[in-house]
């Protein structure tokens, strides 16, 4: 009997020595996103990169993101596994065509939503210019870390949008394939483009009584040099988003448009601007579908590609009409 009781405590001895060197080698708490990633790359020194406020953020391979910014929400989701992409705007979710990529993801409304962010959990948050400072230093008082992508205007930034969140999660060798899967895209649509007969026009589209165009600087200049159009606003000296004013559109002069869905009742129903060779039976007004063609980011492809379609689909059109 003494025997087994002192079997039975020799056991309990070992067991408890066990535990006690076993909690001696593991860590404390979780490690943190940027020892995770630095321990993937080999290394344990700590990296940081910075934001476009200049602010300083831990490279890492963040768990739980939540993106205030709908061209980052698009790079992410090619980046990183979809269940660290947490959170995503409500633009995307609920306006952009490819919105049924996320699935059920909560969408956030706006940067000032901060404890619809909050209940999310988040670790890292991707913002935008458009997001308020005030807001942004709420969430890095509650731990979390945030990282203002910057510019999102056009194709130059979009690429410059995608290496920098592959570097901020360590993910540079997929942004890199993401990278030139994109330039390939970009420069396919340029080569279809010079085979095309030249064009010359401009983009507007009409918001709460004004005509708001997009130019050089901006994702919808790319979008027209993308379908084979020469811009004829970037010709003027106009840049990025100009508002026109009928006087300015009507010195322009275009003889081809390129709006959204109701534009041309809007354009050719207008008295003044109804004068403009676009709206004449030799100009062109075309519709584009909503949605790719706002997009500033990836969407920027399918934008062109549907533009060259409805450019080539008019001509076509133009080429059977009957003469007066």
């Amino acid at each position: 009997m003494r025997a087994d009781f002192a079997n039975l405590a020799a056991l309990v001895i070992c067991l408890g020595l066990g535990m006690v060197f076993a909690v001696g080698i593991l860590p404390a708490e979780p490690l943190s996103p940027v020892l995770i990633a630095n321990e993937e790359a080999g290394t344990t020194e700590a990296r940081w990169t910075t934001d476009a406020r200049g602010v300083a953020v831990p490279i890492g391979a963040y768990r739980r993101i939540v993106s205030l910014n709908p061209v980052a929400d698009h790079i992410l989701l090619q980046l990183v596994e979809p269940e660290r992409l947490v959170g995503i705007t409500a633009h995307t979710g609920q306006d952009h065509p490819e919105a049924w990529r996320f699935g059920s993801r909560p969408q956030v409304g706006t940067s000032r939503d901060i404890e619809q962010v909050l209940n999310l959990r988040p670790d890292l948050v991707i913002s935008s210019q458009f997001s308020p400072e005030a807001y942004m230093a709420r969430l890095r008082e509650a731990g979390v870390a945030v990282f203002d992508l910057g510019d999102t205007r056009d194709a130059g930034t979009t690429a410059e949008n995608i290496e920098t969140l592959g570097s901020l999660l360590a993910r540079e060798a997929q942004a890199t394939r993401l990278l030139e899967a994109y330039r390939r895209e970009l420069d396919a649509l340029s080569r279809a483009a010079a085979m095309r007969a030249p064009a010359s026009g401009i983009y507007l589209t009409y918001v709460g009584g004004i005509w708001f165009g997009g130019t050089r600087g901006s994702s919808y200049g790319d979008l027209l040099r993308l379908a084979g159009v020469e811009d004829l606003a970037a010709a003027g000296g106009y840049r990025d988003w100009p508002l026109f004013s009928r006087e300015q559109i009507l010195t322009l002069a275009p003889p081809l448009v390129v709006t959204r869905p109701g534009g041309r009742d809007a354009l050719c129903g207008d008295a003044v601007l109804s004068q403009i060779p676009a709206c004449s039976v030799e100009g062109r007004v075309v519709e584009m579908s909503a949605g790719y063609d706002s997009d500033p980011g990836l969407g920027l492809v399918q934008a062109a590609a549907e533009l060259q379609v409805l450019l080539q689909d008019a001509a076509v059109a133009s080429n059977r009409s009957p003469a007066p």
